[in-house]
Protein backbone atom coordinates (compact mmCIF):
# COMPACT_ATOMS: atom_id res chain seq x y z
CA UNK A 1 0.00 0.00 0.00
CA UNK A 2 2.67 2.45 0.97
CA UNK A 3 4.72 2.09 -2.45
CA UNK A 4 1.10 2.30 -4.71
CA UNK A 5 0.51 5.28 -2.46
CA UNK A 6 4.44 6.84 -3.15
CA UNK A 7 4.03 5.94 -7.02
CA UNK A 8 0.97 7.02 -8.18
CA UNK A 9 1.88 10.99 -8.28
CA UNK A 10 5.01 10.00 -10.20
CA UNK A 11 2.47 7.98 -12.98
CA UNK A 12 -0.06 10.78 -12.74
CA UNK A 13 1.83 13.71 -12.81
CA UNK A 14 3.72 13.52 -16.61
CA UNK A 15 0.29 12.54 -17.86
CA UNK A 16 -0.80 16.17 -16.69
CA UNK A 17 1.76 17.96 -17.52
CA UNK A 18 1.73 16.35 -21.31
CA UNK A 19 -2.13 17.23 -21.03
CA UNK A 20 -0.88 20.86 -19.80
CA UNK A 21 1.46 21.11 -22.28
CA UNK A 22 -0.98 20.37 -25.31
CA UNK A 23 -3.51 22.86 -23.67
CA UNK A 24 -1.05 25.83 -23.88
CA UNK A 25 0.47 25.02 -27.33
CA UNK A 26 -3.48 25.10 -28.42
CA UNK A 27 -3.70 28.52 -26.25
CA UNK A 28 -0.89 29.72 -28.06
CA UNK A 29 -2.18 28.55 -31.37
CA UNK A 30 -5.20 30.36 -30.85
CA UNK A 31 -3.85 33.43 -29.63
CA UNK A 32 -1.68 33.65 -33.17
CA UNK A 33 -4.86 32.96 -35.21
CA UNK A 34 -6.21 35.50 -33.29
CA UNK A 35 -3.39 38.31 -34.06
CA UNK A 36 -3.19 37.26 -37.33
CA UNK A 37 -7.10 37.58 -38.00
CA UNK A 38 -7.15 41.09 -36.25
CA UNK A 39 -3.77 42.32 -38.03
CA UNK A 40 -5.03 41.41 -41.38
CA UNK A 41 -8.81 43.23 -40.57
CA UNK A 42 -9.37 46.53 -42.37
CA UNK A 43 -11.03 47.87 -38.84
CA UNK A 44 -9.23 49.39 -35.97
CA UNK A 45 -9.51 46.61 -33.17
CA UNK A 46 -8.90 46.75 -29.10
CA UNK A 47 -9.54 45.26 -26.42
CA UNK A 48 -9.58 45.60 -22.41
CA UNK A 49 -9.78 43.87 -19.49
CA UNK A 50 -12.42 44.09 -16.69
CA UNK A 51 -10.21 47.02 -15.21
CA UNK A 52 -11.60 49.02 -18.31
CA UNK A 53 -7.65 49.01 -19.67
CA UNK A 54 -6.69 48.47 -23.19
CA UNK A 55 -4.75 44.74 -23.43
CA UNK A 56 -5.07 44.56 -26.71
CA UNK A 57 -4.80 46.60 -30.52
CA UNK A 58 -4.32 45.06 -33.79
CA UNK A 59 -1.68 46.44 -36.28
CA UNK A 60 -4.09 48.38 -38.34
CA UNK A 61 -5.03 50.48 -34.83
CA UNK A 62 -0.76 51.11 -34.51
CA UNK A 63 -0.32 52.05 -38.17
CA UNK A 64 -3.15 54.49 -37.80
CA UNK A 65 -2.37 56.57 -34.76
CA UNK A 66 1.98 56.25 -35.46
CA UNK A 67 2.20 54.86 -32.08
CA UNK A 68 3.96 51.74 -30.19
CA UNK A 69 2.02 48.93 -28.63
CA UNK A 70 3.34 50.02 -25.30
CA UNK A 71 2.13 53.44 -25.68
CA UNK A 72 -1.50 52.38 -26.63
CA UNK A 73 -1.87 49.72 -24.00
CA UNK A 74 -3.05 50.70 -20.38
CA UNK A 75 -4.81 53.92 -20.94
CA UNK A 76 -2.56 55.24 -23.60
CA UNK A 77 -5.47 54.76 -26.24
CA UNK A 78 -6.54 57.73 -24.93
CA UNK A 79 -4.15 60.11 -25.59
CA UNK A 80 -4.63 60.01 -29.02
CA UNK A 81 -7.77 61.95 -28.04
CA UNK A 82 -8.06 65.74 -28.47
CA UNK A 83 -7.55 67.60 -24.72
CA UNK A 84 -11.03 69.29 -25.31
CA UNK A 85 -13.00 65.61 -25.83
CA UNK A 86 -11.05 63.37 -23.19
CA UNK A 87 -13.19 63.61 -20.12
CA UNK A 88 -16.40 63.39 -22.44
CA UNK A 89 -14.60 60.45 -24.29
CA UNK A 90 -13.74 58.82 -20.91
CA UNK A 91 -17.18 59.13 -19.36
CA UNK A 92 -18.82 57.66 -22.36
CA UNK A 93 -16.61 54.78 -22.42
CA UNK A 94 -16.92 54.24 -18.62
CA UNK A 95 -20.75 54.37 -19.47
CA UNK A 96 -20.55 52.05 -22.72
CA UNK A 97 -18.35 49.60 -20.59
CA UNK A 98 -20.28 49.61 -17.01
CA UNK A 99 -23.70 48.84 -19.41
CA UNK A 100 -22.00 45.89 -21.59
Amino acid sequence: MFLLATTVPFIVLPSWSRSTNRGNKYCEKAKRRFRLMADTSPSLIWMSGTDKLCTFINQRWLDFTGRTMEQELGDGWFSGVHPDDVRKCLDLYSAAFDGR
